[in-house]
């Protein structure tokens, strides 16, 4: 199993159905040293994480538990906006995370 930190629209039940075809049980954390952003995708606006210049910025999120199957599928929903990367979370546990491209 895979841990992957999320902070938007991953974290809503619909989209969970819709890209896992299942609801995800997450558990709260944050990620240091970003800050929210946005992007307009076919003229809607979503979030990012952009790195910050301080590393006591923090980004609210859940994190939740995925087959490697599940991760690709998190992968083919999220577009060229973002990139996966691993990241220390502020409990400590490693986790992959979408970032802006």
């Amino acid at each position: 199993m895979e841990s992957l930190f999320a902070y938007g629209t991953l974290c809503d039940e619909t989209v969970q159905r819709t890209v896992f075809g299942r609801s995800l049980e997450g558990v709260p954390d944050a990620i240091l040293g970003y800050q929210l952003g946005s992007i307009t995708i076919n003229g809607k606006i979503y979030r990012t994480l952009d790195q910050s210049r301080h590393e006591s910025d923090a980004v609210e999120g859940r994190v939740f538990r995925l087959s490697a199957a599940e991760l690709v599928l998190a992968d083919a929903y999220e577009t060229k906006a973002y990139r996966r990367v691993r990241a220390r979370l502020r409990s400590e546990t490693d986790a992959w995370v979408y970032v802006r491209a």
